[in-house]
């Protein structure tokens, strides 16, 4: 029952967050973060929440955002991982954080496709559940991980809006 209230929530959550209709006209900003180095194309300010996750080697700096007009598609999680001592292949890493980008709403695997950008290794994935689609880009470099993604309801078509915001990331010195 719990897990069916949460489908019903996330799908709700996405209707809503999809059909912001200025979206694709509003005049967008650049949002920087000069700690996670990267900056990305934004329809609305993001509303960000930095934390510190245990792991095994030590406390890892995390970014999270999503975009507030009113309920939102579009987010973005940084990774820090420079001050951590670990024997995991970047590639390991991607992968990692592309199953968690899955499993947090329950989606399956539909495509998973090597990219690159200024010369960090990468994925594009996509993936859907019942109700849901989510498409991830996901990027390694300089023992930082940098995923922008966007969650629509199955059947909305956003690509325009989703294409611009993937599109725009720029990793910075």
């Amino acid at each position: 029952m719990v897990r069916r209230s949460l489908c019903a929530a996330l799908a709700a959550f996405a209707v809503v967050a999809m059909a912001a209709p200025g979206w694709a006209h509003s005049a967008w900003s650049a949002y920087r973060n000069v700690d996670f180095h990267f900056e990305v194309a934004v329809p609305a300010p993001p509303t960000i929440t930095l934390s510190s996750s245990p792991t095994a080697v030590g406390p890892m700096p995390v970014l999270q955002g999503l975009i507030s007009q009113g309920e939102t598609g579009l987010g973005m999680t940084a990774l820090d991982l420079s001050k951590l001592d670990f024997d995991t292949t970047p590639e390991q890493l991607l992968q990692g954080s592309i199953k968690g980008a899955l499993d947090n709403v329950k989606a399956a695997l539909d495509s998973d496709n090597p990219i690159t950008l200024d010369g960090a290794m990468g994925h594009e994935v996509t993936g859907h559940n019942d109700q849901l689609k989510i498409k991830v880009r996901i990027y390694y470099q300089a023992k930082r991980v940098i995923m922008l993604y966007a969650v629509a309801t199955n059947g909305s078509d956003l690509s325009p809006v989703v294409a611009r915001y993937l599109s725009s990331l720029k990793i910075t010195p």
